[in-house]
């Protein structure tokens, strides 16, 4: 036997107790006991022992901070349909979706009649008969019909006698949003 391996054999009796010796090759096999060498017995105590203190584990620190993002995004009253996601596999918030309502003021624009109605129709008359195009009536009337009748017809620039304003719409949108935790 060499010497690394009576040193190997010497280690596992040291630590496991118990060896067989093979007869035809005179080596030694470990063998290993289904239980402890030394038995375990829980000493019993007539006073309550002290749990140790369990620390939270990261899902329920998730699922924490999910409950309390959820009441924070409730109490807003323009938030609506709160979706949380999860991870397929190991059911952990992964993140959370809501709908948030927010308006803006948007300028219309009245197409017969904007400020350069009549100069938009007056060129664009002009060019469609330069071009030889068959003369089309104007959907949008207003000034940019009058304007691109003058230009097709070759009439003199006579520019613009009406302007409507532009007037401000309130619009309300939804705005979809996500937090990833």
């Amino acid at each position: 036997m060499s010497k690394s391996t009576k040193l190997l054999l010497a280690t596992l009796t040291l630590t496991l107790g118990v060896v067989s010796v093979d007869e035809s090759t005179q080596a030694q096999i470990p063998v290993y006991l289904p239980y402890p060498a030394v038995p375990y017995v829980p000493v019993y105590s007539p006073y309550p022992q002290p749990q140790p203190q369990q620390m939270p584990n990261r899902a329920m620190m998730k699922e924490q901070t999910v409950n309390k993002l959820i009441l924070n995004l409730q109490s807003r009253n323009n938030i609506s349909n709160i979706n949380v996601q999860r991870n397929f596999r190991t059911q952990e918030p992964e993140s959370i979706c809501y709908n948030e309502a927010f308006s803006r003021t948007v300028m219309v624009k009245d197409s017969a009649n904007h400020q350069k109605a009549y100069d938009h129709g007056y060129y664009e008359g002009k060019r469609e008969r330069i071009e030889g195009k068959k003369y089309e009536h104007r959907t949008a009337g207003g000034e940019f019909a009058r304007g691109y009748e003058d230009g097709f017809f070759d009439r003199n620039y006579a520019g613009q006698a009406t302007v409507v304003s532009d007037r401000p719409v309130q619009q309300t949108l939804n705005q979809y949003k996500c937090i990833n935790l």
